[in-house]
């Protein structure tokens, strides 16, 4: 009696090459003449490096050539090696950073933000709060996109007002103290039939030392 075949297993070909580390930080960013990833990475990298030396319970353990080029790899290596490896797997990883221009937005609404710098206030002995500004730019399509940017620049600010309160239903531990939108503007339909809005708001929190 034959035996049956014992099967071989074919070896999965290697279509794309990760790129180099070099290659990838001189990547232009789109629609700029001059500007590369390097140059993004190096201001993210020397604000960082302030930011840690402002901060009193904050410690330097070595010189700014040594932080940036520990940086550079971990970006490197932890964001962009990682996005690519997952991409079908957790495409939401790889766009997570990435630059999106109006053209490119096809989900709509669509909401971005960022977060500005930590400042601190001493009140008086143990007390102390933070505060950091997150800047929304909302974006949306139709055939009254005004209507439409007005309406998620108030949805926007209702979850903003109301983030006090649910963060101390939830969680009683992040000690939210505030959160109030400092502004809100749109294109006014500039970009018909695309829409866009900006909020600025402000939250500030509990700080409590290590």
């Amino acid at each position: 009696m034959d035996s049956a075949p014992i099967p071989i297993p074919i070896p999965i070909p290697i279509t794309q090459l990760p790129i180099s580390k070099e290659r990838w930080l001189t990547t232009r960013i789109q629609y700029e003449d001059n500007y590369y990833i390097r140059d993004v990475l190096e201001t993210i990298c020397k604000k960082s490096y302030q930011w840690i030396a402002s901060k009193n319970d904050l410690y330097l353990t070595t010189d700014y050539e040594t932080f940036h080029k520990y940086f550079i790899s971990m970006i490197y290596e932890e964001y962009f090696c990682t996005s690519k490896k997952y991409k079908d797997t957790f495409p939401d990883i790889s766009e997570y950073f990435e630059l999106k221009y109006l053209e490119e937005v096809n989900d709509f609404p669509t909401i971005c933000f960022m977060v500005g710098a930590v400042t601190r206030q001493h009140v008086g002995g143990d007390v102390r709060y933070e505060f950091f500004e997150v800047n929304f730019r909302g974006y949306v399509h139709g055939e009254d996109s005004l209507n439409l940017a007005d309406d998620l620049s108030e949805d926007i600010d209702f979850v903003v007002n109301s983030f006090r309160n649910k963060a101390l239903i939830t969680n009683s531990s992040l000690e939210i103290s505030d959160a109030l939108v400092l502004s809100i503007s749109t294109d006014e339909g500039l970009f018909d039939p695309y829409g866009l809005c900006d909020i600025r708001a402000q939250i500030s929190y509990r700080y409590h030392l290590a």
